[in-house]
């Protein structure tokens, strides 16, 4: 899922997440970078994708998403980010706001194995899945990753 790109920075995948699976972010996360493919790397050494930010915005943005506590975030296995409720801006913001989306340095605050999947979600202080929303609403997710290949 997802188109990868090579840039002059490094490698970038681009997602699109459905408004049904939008509405099930806070229980299902989204894979964003597969794991790493073992023996993907120079000579079949193990190669490292390791995220360096993320771009997330919807557009188009019919209608806004309900039942979104205060304080959600968005998250991934990495890390959190987009913390204290900005992603309410994307997803409940009205269509200009949204489409403005936000962007992020995914730096991991807690040791990560890196051969593991990027996924994100969305959590929502228990308040379960979201609701509202319409069939229409697409959420774009960008990310930039480099690969890395560790000593041997």
């Amino acid at each position: 899922m997802g188109k990868i790109t090579r840039t002059n920075f490094g490698l970038r995948k681009r997602i699109r997440i459905s408004h049904a699976q939008i509405l099930t972010l806070p229980t299902l996360s989204v894979e964003v970078l597969p794991p790493t493919p073992a023996g993907s790397g120079p000579g079949g050494s193990d190669q490292i994708w390791m995220p360096l930010s993320v771009i997330v915005w919807c557009n188009p943005l019919v209608a806004d998403y309900t039942n979104i506590d205060a304080a959600c975030s968005l998250a991934s296995s990495y890390m959190t980010f987009f913390g204290g409720g900005a992603i309410v801006n994307v997803i409940a913001g009205g269509a200009a706001r949204a489409a403005l989306g936000l962007v992020g340095e995914v730096i991991p605050s807690v040791v990560v194995n890196p051969f593991n999947e990027f996924r994100i979600r969305i959590t929502n202080g228990g308040s379960g899945n979201l609701t509202g929303g319409d069939p229409a609403n697409v959420m774009h997710v960008v990310c930039d990753y480099t690969e890395i290949s560790p000593l041997l």
